[in-house]
């Protein structure tokens, strides 16, 4: 349908039994009376978000049609609009409707899946659902499954027999609950089955975005029970559900360090505790010190079970010792053993160490990643993070239309400090990416190891303006071509006139035509052929040739004199 169309008009489609799919256009506000009606071999429609009414008998008997999606700016639909649809076995309602006319499912006998969207149920009469299948069930919105059940409405003496959805089978989506727990953190993402959970957050708490609730600083091996979280849907209504979880045993090794140089060490240890954890690090001292006496606490993350920490302005003639440590949000605290540092004999180098975390808040277009980088020996020169896109998730392997500008083209983001986080903006929805944190030392890259992400949504491809033009430069066509498409010429072949000195015939385009990645333009190219001529003695005279030269060609006059063929003349 032409983007110009704005309605479809009365019993445009009437009958049409040859049509056996639509796509609506997006600029379409009205479905009128009995537009598709009796179209027996439509077997599913989905009705754009442009699109406020649906009229009625709009897709009466049409019984070839298995499945509806309304989209969400539909306000009402018409009196039988789906009447003996005898096929139709799943209907989405959009969450715009208010009223749902008499009839407008009635007979349709296969009718077992009706998803509703709106958060006040929509208005409908005594025919509305009539002989429908016997096990169909109504899905409400989350969050809105007692409001459905208890919707009433007044429509005089019951003869169908839905006349409210106080009789019908409604379910509300089922939420699950994956959860995950360390020794000092518990990760939770939630899933409904048929409705998006957009945010969750503790009750009373701040909202997160995303299906995921991480808990951290919590006490080891300590029972949970009873969280009250809320989650927040796409569509429809908060709902609070209740958690309870058990953390494991902490383990908490504390490993030999390496010494850097005289003055600096890498400590180490590992754990079980999640990359999310904030709370730990190391505690060191000199080791002559009082056991009564504290020691300075620096803080570290964890990656992957593993804690480095780099420890600067040490003297080389002194002994220290040093242990991984935690403490819980409530200020408990948890150590391992101690282990020693001597750095005055140092004579090795070391390679930094980098880490690279799993990515969070992923959204359309947007992603957070963190890692950490702890030079070695020598201190790094740049920091931070490479990333590239990999591959589509839905649309093959279109280039991206933001950034990365190509698949496989990579990009870096500079970042500071041991603790590296950076927000991606600018990203392609339904992409996948990867990226690793990296440290350069002189010329030298190092590497941490690689992660992926998907973005959310649906990637949409751009069009390109791709233009034929003859060899003047004269426009032959233009036209839009999706990403990725290879462009057509689909006018008449291309002419160039002959001239003085040829003939010419179309011999095809310049630059060779490839896949729509940018605006471009293809000129016509043309194989010239020279026309024949005659030859002229020396005297002027014009002689018939009885041989057809051409330009370079030489031709042996009356026996005695040979000539060259240049152009219009005989040399």
């Amino acid at each position: 349908m032409p983007e110009s169309l704005k309605s479809i008009g009365k019993e445009a489609f009437r009958n049409c039994n040859g049509l056996t799919s639509i796509t609506i256009g997006k600029n379409v506000t009205d479905i009128e009376y009995g537009a598709f009606s009796g179209c027996e071999n439509l077997t599913s429609v989905t009705i754009p978000s442009s699109v406020t009414s649906i009229g009625e008998d709009a897709f009466m008997y049409c019984t070839g049609l298995i499945s509806v999606t309304i989209g969400n700016s539909v306000t009402n639909i018409g009196r039988s609009a789906f009447l003996d649809c005898s096929s139709l076995t799943s209907v989405t309602i959009g969450n715009s409707v208010t009223s749902i006319g008499n009839s407008a499912f009635s007979r349709c006998s296969s009718l077992t899946s009706i998803y509703m969207y709106p958060t006040t149920p929509p208005t409908i009469d005594k025919y509305t659902f009539y002989n429908i299948n016997d096990n169909a069930i109504l899905y409400a919105p989350m969050g809105c499954l007692q409001v459905y059940k208890s919707a009433k409405y007044e429509t005089g003496k019951k003869v169908g027999r839905y006349d409210s959805f106080t009789s019908m089978n409604i379910q509300g989506p089922i939420i699950s609950q994956n959860i995950v727990t360390s020794a000092t953190s518990s990760t939770i993402i939630f899933d409904a089955d048929y409705a998006l959970i957009q945010s969750v957050g503790v009750e009373g708490g701040e909202q997160q975005a995303g299906n995921t609730l991480e808990y951290i600083g919590l006490e080891p091996n300590s029972e949970y029970k009873d969280f009250s979280i809320i989650l927040t849907p796409v569509v429809g209504l908060p709902e609070t559900v209740n958690v309870s979880f058990t953390t494991t045993a902490l383990t908490l090794t504390t490993k030999p360090s390496k010494a850097v140089s005289a003055t600096t060490a890498i400590l180490l240890a590992e754990t079980n505790m999640s990359d999310a954890e904030i709370n730990c690090g190391f505690e060191y001292k000199r080791n002559d010190a009082p056991d009564d006496m504290a020691g300075t606490k620096v803080f570290c993350p964890v990656a992957s079970g593993q804690m480095a920490g780099r420890l600067k302005n040490l003297k080389d003639d002194v002994y220290y010792k040093y242990r991984a440590f935690y403490q819980s949000s409530a200020g408990n605290m948890y150590y391992g053993d101690w282990q020693y540092i001597f750095t005055g004999d140092v004579a090795v180098e070391f390679d930094p160490i980098l880490y690279t975390y799993g990515a969070t808040v992923v959204k359309e277009n947007e992603a957070t990643i963190s890692g950490y980088a702890l030079a070695g020996s020598e201190d790094f020169t740049e920091q931070g993070f490479e990333y590239w896109a990999e591959s589509r998730t839905n649309n093959g392997t279109n280039a991206p239309r933001r950034m990365p500008e190509a698949l496989n083209e990579h990009f870096f983001v500079q970042a500071s400090g041991i603790s590296l986080r950076v927000t991606l903006t600018n990203l392609d929805a339904g992409t996948v990416y990867k990226y690793r944190v990296y440290g350069k030392v002189g010329d030298q890259y190092y590497y941490g190891s690689e992660q992926t992400f998907t973005t959310t949504g649906t990637y949409t491809p751009p069009t390109y303006t791709i233009t034929f033009a003859n060899w003047d430069g004269t426009e032959l066509q233009s036209s839009q071509v999706t990403e990725g498409e290879m462009p057509e010429y689909t006018g008449a072949t291309p002419v160039r006139p002959e001239d003085e000195q040829n003939t010419y015939s179309f011999n095809g385009w310049s630059p060779a035509i490839v896949a729509a990645t940018a605006d471009a333009t293809y000129t016509a190219t043309y194989a010239g052929t020279p026309k024949s001529q005659g030859i002229e003695d020396v005297q002027g005279d014009k002689v018939q040739c009885t041989k057809v030269l051409r330009d370079g060609q030489i031709f042996i006059f009356r026996g005695d004199k040979t000539y060259t063929l240049q152009g219009q003349e005989v040399r």
